[in-house]
């Protein structure tokens, strides 16, 4: 992930630089309406997700067996992740 997307993304989510790392083992590029866009996995470091941060932004974490229902390409990109984080 290029330094200035990780930047925006604390500042974002009003968290300190060094509370995420990218996952350089895993990013996919997608078609979308607008065009091709790359996505890239980010990990929090600490164990506790960062449940404020999300709340402050409008997210919130869930299960993966909450997340079924996603369109299939969602569901692959999720399969994907889980596959480098399992492995990692």
């Amino acid at each position: 992930m290029p330094t200035p997307l990780l930047k925006g993304l604390t500042e974002w989510l009003q968290l300190e630089a060094d509370d995420i790392e990218i996952d350089s083992e895993f990013y996919e590029k997608v078609d979308v309406a607008g065009g091709p866009i790359t996505i890239y996995l980010v990990r929090f470091k600490d164990i506790e997700p960062p449940y404020e941060a999300a709340e402050r932004v409008d997210a919130k974490f869930v299960l993966l067996t909450e997340m079924r229902d996603l369109p299939p390409a969602e569901l692959d990109l999720l399969r994907r992740a889980y596959a480098v984080i399992m492995e990692g």
